[in-house]
């Protein structure tokens, strides 16, 4: 009963750590990654302005043309709550919706999620 009990112990502790041995791959500053199509512009983990400040500041509603963009990751920070949040520019150096310059990503989420993918 012990030799069951050991094997089983055994068995637990080494697929929780093969588990915790495949993380993400690390982003680094400087990568780039491409802005993927979601459903109905929908998206949960790049935070996108508003409707109402992109249209106050003179810019241009259009997630069509924000969908396929190359982004470059210019900061990566870790908030309050623990969470990776990556600040994106456009590698054209142009302005999203032509009125914002930079916009913040959960990044670990955006890329499992498919709302960011490696270029």
């Amino acid at each position: 009963m012990k030799l069951i009990f050991k094997i089983a112990l055994v068995l637990v502790v080494s697929i929780t750590s093969l588990n915790a041995q495949t993380d993400m791959p690390v982003a680094k500053e400087g990568d780039i990654y491409l802005i993927a199509e979601t459903i109905n512009d929908n998206y949960l983990y790049i935070k996108v302005p508003k409707d109402n400040f992109i249209v106050k500041r003179g810019g241009i509603r259009d997630y069509k043309s924000f969908a396929g963009k190359k982004v470059v990751l210019s900061k990566i920070k870790k908030n309050n709550k623990g969470e990776t949040v990556a600040t994106i520019k456009l590698a054209s150096g142009k302005r999203f919706f032509k009125s914002h310059k930079y916009l913040k990503v959960l990044l670990p989420q955006a890329i499992s999620e498919g709302e960011l993918v490696k270029a």
